[in-house]
């Protein structure tokens, strides 16, 4: 997910300089305020600036507050607009409200209440960037994905069920991320310390964007596999690579419930492999567990253990557990008794596969109830 940290554009639209020079004297410290003395030259400028919020005089020589309205929605069906009306024009306002605008205000301006709406409307603004970005991420994944299954090999034919599930699910899961962003929007108001369950929605939404996370992860590795992606290796340190990884996932450990056991007991060791896909298998496998354990909370514990000729990765969660000769019979059938024994689905065959490539070897012990354990084992490096 992008995070905008750029100071926020406001683009102000009316014909009166004094007011303009008002706006511009209230907002310039928190916004970069760029002005207009007409609705033609502002979109000239809108198409410029693509500024975060838009302030626009509703009455106007030549083309108007509405007509200018009609204009930036053209553009950016996103982007929060605030109408800026004098008395008598509420008719006209509302009427701008139901063509799109965000809000408006009326003459003359609370400058306080000003800044409340403005800042308000640049986070709505921005929140609906990101969500139509992340939209299109899911959606180019998907596309990517399905032209995989289209054109490879024995591999790819191994994830075809899945990946057709995959895009099936894309709809709904994009449409679950807008409903909870939704959701949070309206909390805000509220207050969140005043709503019931609060916590749940969080992880709700941590969840969702997880799923998403998993899909590019998943994307990166079958090219990988597949061949599609060239392998760069190069030496790491496989106990500071997972250090990194297990701070990217306290946050959302924290969002969901789950506590983290961590002992990493030495960092000596070097391998030479394709450091990135490395650290997407080992994304995968803790992301395994912290879903695992996601529903019941818990601890997840992850050991690195050094010892002589060899080295080994465990993760040990205590979720709902697989039974693995059912995976094998009912679940996967595409996959050999091998495959499974090694611990089976699309995310762990492939995180195994760059596991192989690395010089290690992974293994899965799981059962219904007893939760699982995942095993990442490397001889003969140092």
């Amino acid at each position: 997910m992008v995070t905008q940290t750029s100071q926020p554009t406001v683009l102000v639209i009316d014909d009166e300089n004094l007011f303009r020079d008002m706006l511009q004297t209230v907002l310039s410290d928190e916004y970069e305020v760029v002005s207009a003395e007409s609705a033609d030259t502002g979109l000239r400028l809108f198409k410029q600036k693509h500024p975060d919020a838009v302030l626009m005089d509703l009455v106007m020589p030549g083309r108007d507050g509405i007509e200018g309205l009609r204009a930036i929605r053209n553009e950016d069906p996103t982007v929060s607009v605030i109408i800026v009306t004098g008395f008598g024009g509420l008719e006209s306002a509302k009427q701008a409200i139901s063509l799109g605008a965000s809000y408006y205000v009326e003459k003359p301006i609370d400058p306080e209440a000003l800044r409340k709406t403005v800042q308000l409307c640049v986070e709505r603004t921005r929140m609906q960037k990101r969500r139509n970005q992340e939209i299109e991420e899911m959606t180019g994944i998907i596309r990517d994905l399905t032209q995989q299954v289209a054109d490879k090999d024995l591999l790819i034919s191994r994830t075809q069920a899945a990946m057709e599930l995959m895009y099936d699910m894309s709809a709904p899961m994009a449409g679950v991320l807008r409903h909870l962003h939704k959701l949070d929007d309206a909390i805000r108001g509220i207050g969140r310390e005043d709503v019931p369950r609060y916590s749940e929605i969080v992880k709700a939404l941590y969840m969702v964007e997880r799923g998403m996370e998993r899909c590019r992860d998943m994307t990166e590795l079958s090219r990988a596999v597949s061949g599609e992606t060239p392998y760069r290796e190069e030496e790491v340190t496989p106990a500071d690579l997972l250090k990194s990884m297990i701070e990217e996932i306290k946050p959302w450990a924290r969002a969901v419930g789950v506590d983290l056991d961590v002992r990493i007991l030495s960092n000596r060791w070097m391998l030479r492999t394709d450091v990135r896909l490395l650290k997407i298998a080992f994304r995968t496998l803790l992301s395994n567990a912290l879903e695992a354990s996601a529903e019941k909370g818990g601890t997840v514990r992850i050991a690195w253990v050094e010892d002589g000729g060899r080295a080994e990765l465990r993760i040990e969660d205590h979720g709902p557990g697989v039974d693995m000769g059912r995976l094998e019979k009912e679940l996967l059938p595409q996959f050999s008794p091998a495959d499974v024994t090694r611990g089976a689905g699309m995310g762990l065959y492939l995180a195994g596969r760059v596991i192989e490539k690395a010089g290690g070897r992974l293994h899965v012990e799981s059962a219904p109830g007893r939760g699982s354990v995942v095993f990442v084992e490397f001889r003969g490096i140092g």
